[in-house]
């Protein structure tokens, strides 16, 4: 399993369908009570996810803007 931070752009209405989609393909949730973002602007999450799951996600949204930052913990 790895750390991972995802920054939403929250009017980039691809990137939050993408990251749905994730969710719902991988089965790990994404709670809006665990958004670190203002939520005005941006939507910013912390992953805990397998490698190749976070890198599915991370191609996904490269297509339309954004991406994830590995964190540097992996526990």
């Amino acid at each position: 399993m790895r750390k991972a931070k995802v920054v939403l752009e929250v009017e980039n209405a691809e990137q939050q369908h993408q990251s749905e989609q994730w969710c719902q393909a991988t089965g790990v949730a994404i709670n809006q009570r665990d958004n670190e973002g203002c939520g005005c602007c941006v939507n910013i999450y912390l992953l805990l996810a397998a490698e190749h799951d976070i890198q599915t996600l991370d191609s996904a949204l490269q297509d339309c803007g954004a991406g994830v930052g590995y964190l540097t913990d992996p526990s």
